[in-house]
């Protein structure tokens, strides 16, 4: 990874860490992926592996409620890696890439793929390269493309009521180092097109973690669909790989 990327995500790791809401969003993120699990009859089991780990907050979630399964959890982050390794002293967390971690240990039975497909360059490539070596992925992903924010005749009356704030272009210039956005459409073909077969899935709107307006509750009071298309919200899944 260039240096000034492995900069600005050691910046964005200190932010996150120091996010008064950050355990909580953690802890709903793994409470959703369990929900999943238990909705399929799916129990953790074997290797669990978290690419993307962050601080290992997420996975240690997962460790409560399956205790029998052993975690690891990679991240480019040393800042990250360096905090989890003293809050979470049983997860076997490493600064590396996936990549090099499958040249190690070819196979794992699980893995956790959790705010990272929008961070990454190529999100096939990315997962042609992720699938063959587990029996099954548990991914969330951010539904950012919203008519909200990205329809042409919303953004109009937007700027005719003086309100300009839009979100930034995705690229290396985003402030979260989001590469690419996300619709439910999107992040249900992502996964087709790369052989993972959805055993299960909940799409939810904005949490109550993040920025919500009045109007986003009554949105999801009429129409849950409606609301996410109109101001974004987010996906989970789990799937089954061709392997299993």
């Amino acid at each position: 990874m260039a240096q000034e990327s492995q900069q600005f995500y050691e910046r964005w790791a200190a932010e996150q860490l120091r996010d008064p809401n950050r355990a909580a969003v953690l802890k709903w993120k793994a409470q959703t992926l369990l929900d999943l699990c238990r909705r399929v009859g799916l129990d953790l089991r074997g290797d669990v592996l978290e690419i993307g780990c962050a601080e290992g907050a997420l996975l240690d979630g997962l460790l409560k409620a399956f205790p029998e399964a052993d975690y690891s959890g990679l991240d480019i982050s040393e800042n990250f890696i360096e905090v989890g390794k003293k809050l979470f002293p049983g997860i076997e967390l490493r600064c590396q890439e996936s990549d090099d971690f499958f040249r190690e240990k070819p196979h794992v039975d699980f893995v956790v793929l959790s705010d990272l497909i929008e961070h990454v360059e190529d999100a096939d490539a990315f997962l042609r390269g992720v699938v063959p070596h587990c029996d099954y992925v548990l991914v969330k992903i951010p539904l950012e493309v919203c008519a909200y924010d990205h329809s042409p005749l919303i953004r109009a009356f937007r700027k005719m009521a003086g309100r300009t704030r839009f979100p930034p272009a995705y690229g290396p210039g985003h402030p979260d180092g989001h590469l690419r956005g996300f619709t439910v459409r999107s992040a249900r073909a992502l996964l087709e097109r790369n052989r993972l077969t959805v055993l299960a899935e909940k799409v939810d709107t904005v949490h109550q973690f993040y920025d919500r307006a009045r109007t986003l509750d009554l949105a999801a009071a009429l129409s849950k669909r409606l609301c996410v298309g109109l101001f974004g919200g987010t996906y989970f899944g789990v799937a089954r790989t061709p392997t299993r």
